[in-house]
């Protein structure tokens, strides 16, 4: 019960959101830090998101993003081993109704020079 206690507290410390800034002329910057705990493999991780974006503002605002996972914590302080392997995020984005998104989106490995793969589709909201 006391390592339930402390690590709800550390988690509660630890995991905070960060909203976007926007930096001008259509440049965002922004991210997230997310910290969980696994109960029953007993796992705490702390992973940091950064992501940049631009509006294309046309007809239609088009939305890019970049984002990448970062792992600061794994049972363990992996800092200094976050950017051996590296994979960008990669989306567009445009909504073309109030609840209605078409996006596309990909990887891409920047120690193996590889490409994920391409999806895309619409999301409706509701």
């Amino acid at each position: 019960m006391k390592n339930f206690v402390a690590t709800s507290v550390a988690l509660l410390l630890t995991t905070t959101a960060v909203s976007a800034a926007d930096l001008g002329m259509g440049f965002s910057a922004g991210g997230e830090i997310v910290s969980e705990y696994t109960y029953d493999a007993e796992n705490m991780n702390v992973t940091l998101t950064p992501e940049v974006g631009y509006t294309l503002a046309l007809g239609r605002d088009i939305d890019f993003t970049m984002s990448t996972d970062l792992e600061l914590y794994d049972d363990e302080f992996v800092a200094t081993d976050m950017f051996d392997s590296v994979t960008l995020d990669l989306e567009a984005s445009m909504m073309l109704m109030n609840s209605l998104e078409a996006y596309a989106k990909t990887s891409y490995d920047i120690e193996d020079g590889t490409r994920g793969e391409i999806s895309m589709g619409l999301s409706f909201s509701f």
